[in-house]
């Protein structure tokens, strides 16, 4: 267990420096008898290190919040030895900060506290499900949700353990759907997951094309629940502006036409809604009403939320990985880890499940054969011996 604990410190530390607000690292570990742990990795403003009340990371409140994760905090470093990497209680207080923030000033590199400091945090389950109902991460304050399935199969000289767990999918929260109007369900999976491998075969220019095919139709999905929402926005407050060139059954019936029409940018980075309406209906009185009734301000969270998602993840399962689910798109690392990540557009996905497979030797089993071998070895020398007598 201290092994595994080490190994994961230093997966965590080296991972890290990619960490933001939405990009953190998740280590699992599943045991054979179904219990299992997982450890996370993270970064934090001043105000989350000092105060544990203050929980600006939006993706991790829930591990912030709860007194059931185990929560420590530590120095960022680039020693090989990570038993030397000393871990202390979270919160920091405010002597450990300005101790930390002294050093950073001092670093040639200037870098930040944030950027110096990680919180670990770790919390034991008793079951796969009960990891799962708990998940840590939220987007745009909902929970990340998914159905884990974990066999246990008896094969005599080894026993195999499978764990599979599919992930709700979070296409359901927008009120245009990507399937099939955008995308067939087929090709968004290749778009949002990398399976099935669609351009298995393709030339350069043909998987070229191809993506920026699928890229479009995505980007134009995303922009047309965006522009809805713009829409019904001005609906619920058509009576308040003024000088409107049409009325809202009017204004509602044409902007719809544009929801699925090739003519909506894909550019899902760039798009701004407001400015498309002034653009099509050629007049900038909703644009304006936009920017001047604060009762008219459009939520992105969702949207910005799964664009930023991105969580480095691992899995250490019984034994040694020896399969990986087609559709998981991860790979095992040289330390027998599982690693995939888990990203906001995978969430997006009609269907995305991992699914990993190791096996565990029983030793037992070798030696009760062994010792049986030579049990019928025995006497089967003993009955000629006897016979050729």
């Amino acid at each position: 267990m201290k092994t595994i604990r080490i190994f994961a410190l230093l997966f965590g530390l080296v991972m890290a420096s990619a960490c933001t607000d939405g990009n953190f690292t998740m280590n699992t570990e599943i045991r054979a008898d179904g219990t299992c742990s997982r450890d996370i990795w993270f970064k934090a403003d001043s105000a989350t290190l000092v105060d544990s009340t203050q929980r600006n990371n939006t993706y991790l409140n829930r591990v912030l919040s709860s007194k059931d994760w185990q929560k420590t905090w530590c120095v960022k470093g680039s020693k090989s030895d990570v038993s030397a990497v000393e871990e202390k209680p979270y919160p920091m207080s405010q002597a450990q900060y300005d101790s930390v923030a002294v050093l950073c000033a001092d670093n040639r590199k200037s870098k930040s506290v944030k950027d110096t400091v990680l919180i670990h945090a770790r919390r034991d389950f008793r079951s796969v499900e009960e990891m799962t109902e708990l998940c840590p991460i939220t987007v745009a304050g909902r929970q990340v949700s998914s159905t884990p399935k974990f066999e246990k199969k008896f094969r005599w000289f080894y026993t195999e353990y499978t764990y599979t767990e599919t992930f709700e999918s979070f296409a359901p929260a927008f009120k245009i759907q990507l399937c099939p109007m955008y995308m067939s369900e087929t090709s968004a999976n290749y778009w949002l997951t990398g399976y099935p491998n669609l351009a298995k075969g393709f030339s350069g220019a043909e998987m070229k094309e191809l993506n920026e095919n699928l890229e479009q139709s995505f980007g134009r999905y995303v922009n047309a629940n965006r522009l809805r929402d713009v829409v019904e926005i001005i609906g619920d407050n058509y009576s308040s502006i003024e000088n409107v060139p049409m009325t809202w059954p009017e204004m509602r019936d044409k902007m719809a036409f544009y929801y699925y029409s090739d003519s909506l940018s894909g550019d899902y980075v760039n798009f701004e809604p407001e400015k498309f309406i002034t653009k099509v209906l050629h007049s900038d009185v909703y644009e304006k009403a936009l920017a001047e009734n604060s009762k008219m301000v459009r939520d992105e969270r969702l949207y910005s939320s799964l664009y930023m998602l991105g969580v480095s993840c691992s899995i250490k399962m019984p034994g040694q990985i020896v399969d990986v689910a087609e559709c998981s798109n991860g790979s095992i690392g040289d330390n027998g880890l599982f690693f995939y990540r888990l990203t906001g557009f995978r969430l997006l996905a009609p269907h995305y499940e991992i699914g990993v497979t190791s096996r565990e030797k029983n030793i037992w089993a070798y030696v009760v054969t062994v010792v049986f071998a030579l049990g019928l070895l025995f006497f089967a020398v003993r009955f000629l011996w006897r016979n050729g007598r």
